[in-house]
């Protein structure tokens, strides 16, 4: 089973993303149904604490969606084009909720990466420097230097860099050259929530069948260069589904287990030199994994199932106590 992590849709009486400072997200509950279904990737921007928040969802028939009333009501926002979309990711500005950027698979002269400054409603192509074909799987934005962006590849599908990186928000694409001939195929990207510079990145290999750097990877440098700080194991070379970074110890990685057809999470608490499973098995799969920055020792599983878009919300410190799951009805 492949997926992409994406960030959370949720529901009533869960929490919620809030830009109560402008690069700081906080949870905050809100009331009001989440409606839409089969979302693969999701992002929210909210900056005034009374209003509620702007979701853009990626939907599983591959066109862009977007909520101002808490998910009462959803729009499909214009594909900016004449071809058939093949959206796969959606970031938003960390302070202006009409700044967004999707990344579809397909010819840069025709989709690639584009970008709206009206909310998503006209899109430009910002595909200088990128190959001629891509085959996007993540997009992620530095909370307090908005203009870097990273943007991660399904390297099996193209040819190029696993990771491209801009510091003009999108005029130009630099190729992350490090990993030589050993592509990698990236899922997500967790941001440090107190370190600006610091992110991570999950990640599957695909040219070496040993998987010598599938697993997490840290940067201190905006993502220029890259250390592999771990390889979540024990299991059978499990697909590295998602990561979440508390601070520069606390990292959290999603994974799925194609010999047992289910995942789960594993847990590093030294930077990732030491993996632990928690128990927790998920027969459906992982959307996204948020760390609550009120609360380090709560985190929250967003499980995409037949049943809709499930919430789990599991605090750290008792080791696992299932508190409350809450079902998105379809």
């Amino acid at each position: 089973m492949k997926k992409k992590i994406v960030i959370a849709m949720l529901a009533l009486g869960t929490l919620i993303l809030l830009h109560a400072q402008p690069q700081m997200p906080h949870l905050e509950a809100l009331d009001g149904p989440y409606n839409a279904q089969n979302m693969i990737d999701m992002a929210l921007c909210r900056y005034d604490p009374t209003d509620p928040p702007i979701i853009y969802g990626v939907n599983a028939d591959t066109c862009l969606t977007k909520t101002t009333n808490r998910g009462d009501s959803w729009i499909i926002l214009p594909k900016g084009h004449i071809y058939k979309s093949g959206i796969r990711c959606v970031a938003v500005h960390p302070a202006d909720p009409d700044i967004v950027y999707k990344a579809e698979w397909g010819s840069i002269y025709q989709k690639g990466i584009m970008k709206s400054t009206d909310g998503g409603y006209f899109w430009t192509l910002i595909n200088n420097g990128l190959p001629d074909e891509v085959h996007p799987s993540k997009l992620g934005i530095f909370n307090q230097y908005p203009d870097t962006i990273l943007l991660g590849m399904n390297i099996d599908q193209q040819e190029g860099s696993s990771l491209y990186r801009t510091t003009n928000g999108g005029s130009d694409w630099l190729p992350v050259i490090q990993w030589g001939s050993d592509f990698l195929n990236i899922s997500d990207f967790s941001f440090d929530p107190n370190v600006p510079y610091r992110v991570c990145l999950s990640a599957n290999q695909s040219s070496d069948p040993g998987n010598a750097y599938r697993g997490v990877w840290r940067s201190d440098n905006f993502g220029a260069t890259w250390s592999h700080i771990g390889r979540p194991d024990n299991m059978s070379y499990p697909e590295i589904t998602g990561v979440a970074m508390v601070d520069e110890n606390i990292v959290y990685a999603g994974y799925w287990n194609k010999e047992k057809n289910e995942g789960g999470i594993q847990m590093a608490t030294n930077g990732g030199r030491k993996w632990q499973v928690l128990p927790i098995i998920l027969d459906n799969d992982l959307i996204d994994i948020y760390i609550d920055s009120n609360e380090a020792n709560i985190f929250y599983l967003v499980i995409n199932s037949d049943k809709g878009i499930e919430i789990l919300k599991y605090d750290i410190s008792s080791f696992l106590q299932r508190n409350k799951k809450i079902i998105i009805k379809k």
